[in-house]
C-alpha cells in the first residue's frame, strides 16, 4: 500500500526540485523573457498565438484553438512530470497530455473542463483521452489563480498519481494507453468564454529520479523554510542563534549531498536522518521557559508553581487562590485576576527593564483564578494606522507600531510591526467571550483599545452608562486596557478643569469607583491649538489619573469638522510642532498623527503619491523607544542573596569545621565530608566584619573566653545573637584566613586537644590559617575586596543510566549516595531537586518515589533532603547530581 502522505510531501516539492537540481532531469522549462516561442515547442492549429509573456509560456485564445507540444529524449523509468498554470476565466477547457514516443497516450488532466473543476481522463474514445472525473477532494479551477499540477508516472504497474498544490487527488489511474515511455507534452487550448482569454504555464518538467533523493529534496526545502521564518533570540518562541547556526551547519551538508548526482543512496537516507534529527533539535531549542514563578508564602519562600506563557482563564486547579510572591523574567508581562474573565481585582506586572519579584497586594494573595503571561514588546511612541503594511518601510512612516480600528489582524502585515487591536464598540461582535479569549491567547499582543470615539455620533456613539456596562467584558483578554479614546477630552484651559459633563471624567471616575482597570487613557484632538494648550489637555488627563496617555489620533485641524485648507508649509509647521511636544512629554506613551487628509487641505502626509515634507518629518523623527517606562510596584523588593557558603579547612591539621545534632560543640572531621553540618555560611554583619552561621542547623560561631568550666573557647549560638562575640575578621594571607574574633581579637585554631579554640591575634602559623572552599552553586570563592580563595567543587554524583534518582541522602561520613533500604529508620522526609539557578524543579515526601529527568533536564541539578534521624533529630543533607 502507498505511503500516500509521504509521496504527498513528496510531489510538493517537485518543481523546486526542477528548477533547482540537475539530477534525473529530462526536462526543465522555466521559460525566461518575453517573445516567441522557445524552438524545441512547436505551435500547431494556430499561428502567434503561443508565445512568452513575461517569463511564462501564454496561450492565446480567440476563436481557433491555440496548440503546442515538445518532445524530449524518451524516458521508460519512474519518472514525474509537473507543471504551473493559470488562467485569466473560469469557463474554459484546456489539456495537458503526455505521450510516449510512438504517440500512446499515458495521462491527460483538463483545466476547468465541465463544471470549471479540474479533472483527470480515464478512458480513451475515437483516439483521444476521455471520461474526465474530478479527483477527491474535488477542486475548482477559479481564474487568475496558481495552481501546480504533478504526475508521478509508474512504469512498472502502467499507473499515475495526480497530485494538486501537493495534495493528492487520484491514485493508481491506469495509463491511458499501453505507453512504453515518456516522451512528448502536448497542450491544447479547447475552449475559453467569448473566445477571449489566456492561459499561462510555467516550471514545466520531467524528471525521473530515486524517491529518497526526492524525499531529502522535500526535506532540504522544509527546513530552510523554517530557518528563514524562525525568529531568533531569547523570548518566547523564538529560537537561539547558536541552535540556528548549527541546524544551518546541517543544511548546508544535505545541499551538497544533493548537488552531488552521484552520491549513493545510503549516503542519501544518511542525510535525510541527520537533517531530520537537526530539525527535531532545532524545533525543540524554541525558547518556551516557565518565566514566571510563584510561590505561597512572602518574598518567594514556600512551595514554588512554574507558569510558561499563555492564557489561564481558570483551570489553576491546586494552585487557584494560591499565589502570594512571585518573579517574572525582565522581558514579560502578567496578569492576576480574583475571577474567571479577568474579573474582580486585577493587576498587570510589566518587567521591561529587569526581572520583578513581587508580593502581591492583599487583595490577590490566596485569591488569583486568572493569569496570562507573554513576552513584553518594546515599542517607540510614534505609530502609525490602518492596514497597509508600507510604514515600517523607510521610504514612509518608519514606526514599529499601529493599530486599524478592529480586532484583526491584516495577514500581510510586517512581522516588526506590533499591532494593537481596538474593541470598536459595545456590540458583541466586539466584545464578546470568544473574542476576548482569541485576543488573550495571541501572544503577540500587549494592549487593547477600547471604544472608539464614544462622544461622537458618527463613531461608537456610547454613553457613558453604555460604555460602563460593556467595559468589564474586556478584562477578559488579560491585556493592558486603554480607555474608550474620545474624540474630545472637553477640558477648559481656562478654569483648568475639565468641562461639566465631559465624557472621559465621568467614565474615569465610574471606573475608579468600580474598581475597574484601566491602564492608560487614548485621546484625540482635531482642533487647532497652539502647542502648550494642545499638550496641556493631556497633561490634566495625567494628572488627575496618574495613568500615561495614548493620543491616537490627533491633526492640525480636520476638514470634516470644518478646518479651512492650510497650505502644505502652513500645516507642516504647526503639525511639526504638536507632534515634537507629545515626544517630549513623559507622561504620553503613544501617539498616532491623522495623515490620511487629502493633499489640497495642507496637512495630511502625501501630495501627489509621494511624502511631503509633513511625511517626511514624520518618518525621519526619532521616537523614544521604549515608550513605556518601568512602573515600579508596590510589593517589589530586592531578594535577599544566597549566602557566601563554605567548607572551612584547618590547613595545619586538614580537618573541617563542622556541628554535630547533640549538642552546641564546633568539631572536626575529614576534609572529604561533603554534609551540611560541614556548610557554613559567612554572611556580611558590616564594617568588615562577618557572622559565620552553621547550614545545617542556623547556629553561629562564637569566641568564649579561652575556657568556661573547662569547656572549649568556641561554640556555636542562637542566630538571634548579633554582638562582637558572633562577628569574625577574615584576615588574608597568602591563599588561606586568619579567623579573628572582634570582641576578643583572637584567631580561631586547633588546640594541642584537637579542639576547635582561639588563639592570640600574634599567632600567625598555619595552626591559625584556614581555607575557604565555596560550595556555592556556581562555585565562587569567598572574597574580601580583591582577595579570593581557592576554588573546589563539591561531589558530584553521576546518575545512572536507567535515569531514575530514588529518594537518598548524603551520608555525613561517606559522599556517595546511600541506599534507599538504609533510610527506612528516617521519618519525616522531604526530598528537594534544584537547578543551579536554584529553581525547584522536582519535590516529594514519599520515599518510594523517583526524580525521573525529562529528555531536556540535563547538566548538574541540587540534591537537598531533609529527614529527622533515628535519634528523632533533624538533618539535613545537600549534594549535586550530574544527569547525562
Amino acid at each position: 500500500m502507498k505511503k500516500l502522505f509521504y509521496l504527498m510531501v513528496i510531489f510538493f516539492t517537485i518543481n523546486n526540485f526542477a528548477q533547482t537540481n540537475d539530477c534525473g532531469t529530462i526536462i526543465n522549462e522555466t521559460f525566461d523573457g518575453t517573445g516567441a516561442l522557445p524552438s524545441n515547442w512547436t505551435e500547431y492549429n494556430t499561428s502567434g498565438q503561443v508565445t512568452l509573456d513575461s517569463d511564462r509560456l501564454k496561450f492565446d485564445h480567440n476563436s481557433t484553438m491555440p496548440s503546442a507540444y515538445t518532445t524530449f529524449t524518451p524516458t521508460s523509468e519512474n519518472s514525474s512530470f509537473s507543471f504551473d498554470v493559470s488562467a485569466t476565466r473560469t469557463a474554459v477547457n484546456c489539456q495537458v497530455h503526455l505521450l510516449s514516443s510512438t504517440g500512446e497516450y499515458i495521462s491527460s488532466v483538463a483545466l476547468g473542463k465541465g463544471n470549471a473543476t479540474i479533472k483527470f481522463a480515464t478512458t480513451m474514445e475515437s483516439d483521444v483521452p476521455s471520461g474526465f472525473i474530478e479527483g477527491v477532494p474535488v477542486v475548482s479551477f477559479p481564474s487568475n489563480t496558481n495552481f501546480t499540477i504533478s504526475t508521478q508516472i509508474d512504469f512498472t504497474s502502467k499507473t499515475v498519481d495526480f497530485y494538486i498544490d501537493g495534495v493528492l487527488v487520484k491514485v493508481d489511474t491506469p495509463f491511458l494507453e499501453d505507453a512504453g515511455d515518456a516522451a512528448k507534452i502536448d497542450i491544447q487550448l479547447i475552449y475559453m468564454y467569448s473566445n477571449s482569454g489566456q492561459f499561462y504555464f510555467d516550471n514545466i518538467s520531467l524528471f525521473n529520479v530515486e524517491e529518497n533523493r526526492l524525499q531529502l529534496t522535500s526535506d532540504v526545502s522544509l527546513a530552510e523554510d523554517l530557518l528563514s521564518s524562525a525568529s531568533i533570540g531569547t523570548i518566547y518562541n523564538q529560537y537561539p542563534q547558536s541552535e540556528a547556526d548549527a541546524f544551518q551547519l546541517v543544511v548546508d551538508t544535505a545541499n551538497t549531498v544533493l548537488s552531488n548526482c552521484n552520491a549513493s543512496s545510503t549516503s542519501i537516507d544518511s542525510t535525510i536522518a541527520q537533517l531530520q534529527t537537526a530539525e527535531e533539535t532545532f524545533e525543540a531549542s524554541r525558547v518556551n521557559d516557565p518565566v514566571l514563578k510563584m510561590y505561597n508564602g512572602s518574598d518567594l519562600i514556600g512551595d514554588e508553581y512554574q507558569v510558561y506563557c499563555g492564557y489561564y482563564n481558570g483551570g489553576l486547579g491546586a494552585y487557584e487562590d494560591w499565589a502570594v510572591s512571585f518573579t517574572l523574567e525582565k522581558g514579560y508581562m502578567a496578569t492576576f485576576a480574583q475571577d474567571i474573565n479577568g474579573l474582580g481585582v486585577s493587576k498587570i506586572y510589566i518587567a521591561q527593564d529587569d526581572d520583578l519579584q513581587i508580593n502581591l497586594p492583599n487583595d490577590l494573595q490566596n485569591s488569583i483564578s486568572f493569569i496570562r503571561v507573554s513576552p513584553w514588546y518594546s515599542v517607540g511612541k510614534k505609530g502609525a494606522l490602518g492596514n497597509d503594511v508600507k510604514w515600517t518601510e523607510p521610504e514612509y512612516y518608519n514606526t514599529t507600531w499601529h493599530y486599524n480600528w478592529g480586532l484583526g489582524l491584516d495577514k500581510e502585515k510586517t512581522e516588526d510591526l506590533q499591532f494593537v487591536p481596538m474593541a470598536w464598540s459595545k456590540a458583541d461582535s466586539w466584545t464578546s467571550l470568544q473574542n476576548m479569549e482569541s485576543a488573550g491567547e495571541n501572544m503577540n499582543f500587549n494592549n487593547l483599545l477600547a471604544f472608539n470615539e464614544p462622544d461622537n455620533s458618527d463613531q461608537s456613539n456610547l454613553t457613558v452608562a453604555e460604555a460602563l456596562e460593556a467595559y468589564p467584558k474586556l478584562l477578559a483578554s488579560g491585556l493592558r486596557i486603554g480607555a474608550p479614546g474620545v474624540e474630545n477630552i472637553q477640558y477648559s484651559s481656562t478654569n483648568d478643569s475639565f468641562n461639566d459633563g465631559a465624557w472621559i471624567q465621568e467614565f474615569m471616575d465610574s471606573c475608579v469607583v468600580r474598581g475597574y482597570r484601566v491602564d492608560f487613557i487614548p485621546a484625540h484632538d482635531y482642533i487647532r491649538r497652539s502647542k502648550s494648550s494642545f499638550i496641556e489637555r493631556f497633561q490634566a488627563l495625567h494628572d488627575r489619573y496618574n495613568l500615561p496617555v495614548w493620543v491616537t489620533e490627533y491633526n492640525y485641524g480636520n476638514p470634516n469638522m470644518g478646518s479651512a485648507d492650510l497650505t502644505v508649509e502652513q500645516g507642516y509647521s504647526n503639525i511639526k510642532g504638536l507632534t515634537e511636544a507629545l515626544e517630549e512629554a513623559d507622561f504620553i506613551e503613544r501617539y498616532n498623527w491623522y495623515y490620511f487628509f487629502g493633499s489640497s487641505t495642507g496637512i495630511g502626509g502625501i501630495t501627489d503619491g509621494e511624502l511631503n515634507i509633513t511625511g517626511e518629518f514624520y518618518r525621519d523623527l526619532v521616537s523614544q523607544n521604549p515608550s513605556y517606562t518601568q512602573d515600579v510596584y508596590e510589593g517589589e523588593f530586592e531578594p535577599v542573596s544566597q549566602p557566601n557558603r563554605f567548607f572551612i579547612d584547618h590547613v595545619a591539621t586538614d580537618v573541617r569545621l563542622r556541628t554535630n545534632d547533640e549538642d552546641t560543640d564546633v568539631l572536626t572531621s575529614g576534609t572529604d565530608v561533603t554534609g551540611w553540618k560541614g556548610f557554613w555560611d559567612i554572611i556580611d554583619a558590616g564594617n568588615g566584619y562577618y557572622y559565620i552561621q552553621n547550614v545545617a542547623n542556623g547556629l553561629k560561631l562564637q569566641a568564649m573566653s579561652t575556657t568556661v568550666n573547662d569547656e572549649a573557647s568556641v561554640r556555636i549560638i542562637n542566630s538571634s545573637f548579633t554582638g562582637n562575640l558572633v562577628q569574625w575578621e577574615l584576615i588574608p594571607i597568602g591563599d588561606n584566613w586568619f579567623i579573628q574574633n572582634r570582641q576578643l581579637n583572637t584567631r580561631l585554631n586547633i588546640n594541642g586537644s584537637q579542639e576547635v579554640s582561639v588563639g592570640p591575634s600574634s599567632w600567625n602559623g598555619t595552626f591559625v590559617q584556614w581555607k575557604l572552599t565555596s560550595v556555592n552553586d556556581d562555585s565562587s570563592g569567598f572574597s574580601t575586596q580583591s582577595k579570593s580563595s581557592t576554588l573546589k567543587k563539591v561531589e558530584i554524583e553521576t546518575l545512572t543510566t536507567s535515569r531514575l534518582l530514588y529518594p537518598s541522602l548524603i551520608d555525613s561520613s561517606n559522599p556517595n549516595f546511600e541506599p534507599l533500604t538504609l533510610l527506612e529508620n528516617r521519618s519525616n522526609y522531604t526530598l528537594n531537586i534544584y537547578s543551579l539557578s536554584g529553581q525547584l524543579i522536582f519535590t516529594t515526601s514519599n520515599m518510594e518515589e523517583a526524580w525521573v529527568p525529562s529528555r531536556k533536564q540535563k547538566g548538574i541539578f541540587i540534591f537537598h533532603a531533609t529527614y529527622m534521624n533515628a535519634q528523632n533529630i533533624k538533618s539535613m543533607e545537600r549534594g549535586k547530581i550530574l544527569v547525562q
